[in-house]
């Protein structure tokens, strides 16, 4: 066997292929399985309804999957509030608990998800103060005879016709006063209603209701007392979510929950919150007319309680603030309430796959570097060796040590220590990619 040829050219491919079998093997990419828990607990809460969601990564893609034996618990010291045990679907699954006990203000509890013995998420939880009403959306008019202008389900999609109330005060034996309403961007109906309201001395108050739809990404109203404009006018925007999804509060009462978009959209997700608690979530899944609209509905075993209820629709599973659109239940007014993560297997498990396969490539990187070492330190030794022996030789063959040197100082090496210089390149570019590939 030539041990030149073995060294010159052996020992790059082996470096090579070894490299090549770890980035393959031990340091290849693996699927990995996250886990996200999204939910709302506050004090006071009876019960937890969680949202699961479980996805794979693999090849920086995050694509739906199912997992089966998966238990979420939620801990307190060595105290197991509530548990839920099964198997997700490529759908986020739904769940309801009881709690062993109504939750305290501001104690931490643990929300730990678990597989087969094995520790997937463990992250602490606080416990906040129970979600506040929110005010009233309304405005006074200016002007010597105000009025009050109100929204009274806090906001308007576009498309969808919503009401807005005018309590209007006027002399007891007059007739009762009466507005002039206009918008831009939109549609305003006739007077549909007015109610007359409880009286003062020779005042009484009037509730008079106009319906608006928006056609336009803003809405702008104006509005003022018919028989002076100057007595009290009132002009701005009304609040208007584009691209907010529409709740039928009606079909409420009858045990389901019904949802309208103005635009083509194939699922909901909503969720159903009191102060306290995620009382209840689900999916809709929505039908597309010919005009592009879509509708949903879905039973709920939710009914009007004693406290404030709100819904929250969203066509995001996470249902984030900037997109998500929050309706009352009832009318004893909105609440401030968002769904929350409370477990999330992501970034971890991300990060731990990370170094995982930095460990890996480590040998692999050691192994390119000595191999680019020895064969630098065997190059010179041949250049050494071959200079010698070329010395050797001249002077065998011309006898003058003068001229053997004048030769010796034109022989080409030159070409030898680039090559040296581009093979040492040649091993940093393969232990680069040993290492972070």
């Amino acid at each position: 066997m030539n041990l030149d040829r073995v060294a010159t050219f052996g020992v790059p491919v082996a470096a090579g292929l070894v490299t090549a079998a770890v980035l393959l093997g031990p340091a290849a990419e693996r699927p990995v399985s996250l886990v996200t828990v999204r939910g709302r607990l506050a004090a006071g809460a009876r019960g937890c309804a969680f949202r699961l969601e479980t996805r794979r990564h693999f090849g920086g893609i995050f694509e739906a999957a199912p997992m089966r034996g998966l238990t979420v618990e939620l801990r307190h010291l060595d105290q197991v509030l509530c548990t839920w045990s099964g198997d997700t679907t490529e759908a986020p699954v739904e769940t309801m608990a009881r709690l062993v006990r109504p939750l305290d203000d501001g104690e931490t509890l643990e929300v730990v998800v678990h597989r087969d013995r094995r520790v997937l998420a463990q992250q602490p939880l606080t416990i906040g103060p129970a979600a506040q009403r929110l005010a009233p959306v309304a405005w006074r008019a200016e002007g010597p005879e105000p009025f009050v202008i109100e929204v009274p389900r806090g906001q308007l999609v576009p498309e969808e016709a919503e009401p807005v109330h005018f309590d209007v005060e006027g002399p007891r034996e007059a007739p009762p006063p009466d507005l002039t309403v206009e918008v831009t961007g939109g549609e305003v109906s006739p007077l549909l209603d007015r109610r007359r309201g409880a009286s003062e001395g020779d005042r009484c108050r009037y509730l008079l209701r106009y319906d608006v739809i928006a056609r336009a990404p803003a809405l702008r109203l104006r509005a003022s007392r018919k028989d002076d404009a100057a007595a009290g006018h009132w002009e701005g925007d009304l609040p208007l979510v584009p691209g907010g999804l529409w709740f039928d509060e009606g079909a409420f009462s009858e045990s389901r929950i019904e949802v309208r978009a103005a635009f083509p959209i194939d699922e909901v997700f909503l969720s159903v919150h009191d102060p306290h608690e995620r009382l209840w979530g689900g999916r809709i899944a929505m039908a597309v007319d010919e005009q592009g609209r879509s509708r949903g509905k879905l039973p709920t075993p939710i009914r009007p309680g004693a406290e404030p209820q709100v819904v929250t629709l969203s066509n995001d599973a996470s249902e984030p603030s900037g997109s998500c659109t929050t309706w009352p239940l009832d009318a004893q007014g909105r609440l401030a309430v968002s769904l929350q993560v409370l477990a999330e297997t992501g970034p971890a498990a991300l990060e731990a796959e990370e170094a995982r396969q930095r460990r890996a490539r480590l040998p692999a990187f050691g192994l390119v570097m000595a191999a680019g070492l020895f064969e630098l330190l065997y190059l010179l030794y041949r250049r050494r060796q071959a200079g010698a022996e070329l010395g050797r030789h001249l002077e065998r063959q011309l006898g003058d040590g003068a001229e053997v040197a004048r030769l010796e100082a034109r022989t080409p090496l030159w070409w030898l220590l680039a090559l040296s210089l581009a093979l040492l390149l040649a091993f940093f570019a393969l232990a680069a990619v040993a290492a972070w590939a």
